[in-house]
């Protein structure tokens, strides 16, 4: 949202980036959203927790949702994170999980 209106004022851009392409970066640079792409909005709506459209409304979907379940997403993090000996960020295994739900049910 805060990249699109920064984007408005370079003359030279003429074409606008997606969703998912604006979610990707972010998942993979700093771990703070979700990736927005098909599965994953799949998995979101089949289990209705938040709407497919990147916003705010649908992040403090997610945030509740985590919040709402942590304690199990918390040792889901923690083991994955364990055996790759890599920290996992909290939307990374929010990612992982309903990416993996929407491909399943595809």
């Amino acid at each position: 949202i805060i990249y699109r209106e920064k984007r408005k004022n370079i003359k030279s851009v003429y074409t606008d980036i997606s969703d998912i392409l604006i979610t990707k970066v972010l998942l993979g640079t700093m771990g703070c959203l979700p990736a927005y792409d098909e599965y994953f909005k799949k998995g979101v709506s089949n289990c209705n927790i938040t709407t497919q459209q990147l916003s705010k409304t649908s992040i403090k979907g997610l945030l509740n949702y985590y919040e709402k379940n942590k304690y199990e997403l918390e040792i889901v993090r923690n083991t994955i994170s364990q055996e790759r000996q890599i920290e996992y960020p909290q939307m990374k295994i929010i990612d992982m999980a309903f990416w993996q739900l929407g491909f399943d049910n595809k």
